[in-house]
């Protein structure tokens, strides 16, 4: 999908498929567009990248029409700008609890260029921007997007009014964070930690905004969550993929060929 396409079908709650790229480099990214996916996650808050990586890969991916979505190393208005300006069309914020934190940066990301005093007032609606305004700010940001990470009890508690701000384009959850949150660390399959997921779900399609969950064990789960109408598909990354099937593979080729080993070892001593 080009960026409009992927803005309009976020806005409209369509169903996009994405996977997570942390090996930025001109071989991986000149085959992405045969993943068969809508939209690449880079995320920035667990992967060494820097700016230029970041760029780079934003550019080259807007050119294979597959939109670019980066999670900053924290939550900030000053990273969220610099991201936008690198090229990414959305901007995630990580472990984000507190409807202040989405107020400051989704405003940075709706009213980009404006900063400092001025920004701070319409957010505070001290200030109305007049209609050439609201019309320069909408072009300018045409189709750049605002995600939020929640990854505990109190950003679900919070979610709702977060969601009203109007703000927030669509939100991802982070499910390693979450269970560690609750109190069931990595239990993927505890029903504490499905409940979490499926009110997050519950709570974003109430309020018509996009949702998707960034998981790693299996596509079971992304198709039943879908079912309960998650729309955004982000399943594993480049590296667990290439794990899991390295090991898959050399775990089978070890037991075939030792097996044959075997096999004729016999063979020779009868």
């Amino acid at each position: 999908m080009n960026n409009s396409e992927f803005a309009k079908a976020i806005k409209n709650r369509e169903v996009v498929f994405g996977t997570c790229m942390t090996l930025i480099n001109p071989n991986v990214l000149s085959v992405v567009d045969k993943l068969g996916t809508d939209f690449i996650f880079i995320d920035t808050e667990h992967i060494p990248l820097n700016r230029k990586n970041v760029s780079f890969a934003c550019r080259v991916l807007e050119g294979k029409n597959q939109a670019s979505i980066v999670r900053m190393q924290h939550s900030s208005d000053a990273l969220a700008s610099e991201i936008l300006d690198s090229g990414a069309q959305g901007v995630l914020a990580p472990y984000v609890e507190d409807i202040e934190q989405v107020k400051i940066i989704g405003a940075t990301i709706k009213y980009r260029p404006l900063k400092g005093n001025r920004l701070r007032k319409v957010i505070s609606k001290e200030v109305i921007l007049t209609q050439e305004e609201e019309k320069y700010f909408d072009n300018f940001n045409k189709d750049r997007l605002f995600f939020i990470n929640i990854e505990s009890q109190m950003g679900i508690d919070n979610l709702e009014n977060m969601l009203k701000t109007g703000f927030v384009d669509g939100v991802i959850i982070g499910p390693h964070d979450l269970s560690v949150s609750i109190g069931k660390a990595e239990q993927y399959d505890s029903k504490e930690f499905e409940d979490k997921v499926q009110e997050i779900i519950k709570i974003c399609v109430r309020n018509n905004v996009s949702v998707g969950n960034h998981f790693s064990s299996g596509i079971e789960r992304q198709i039943e969550w879908n079912k309960l109408g998650m729309n955004m598909i982000l399943n594993s990354s480049d590296i667990v993929s290439f794990v899991k099937t390295t090991q898959k593979e050399m775990n089978e080729m070890r037991t075939k060929i030792q097996n044959t080993s075997q096999e004729t070892n016999c063979n020779i001593i009868i």
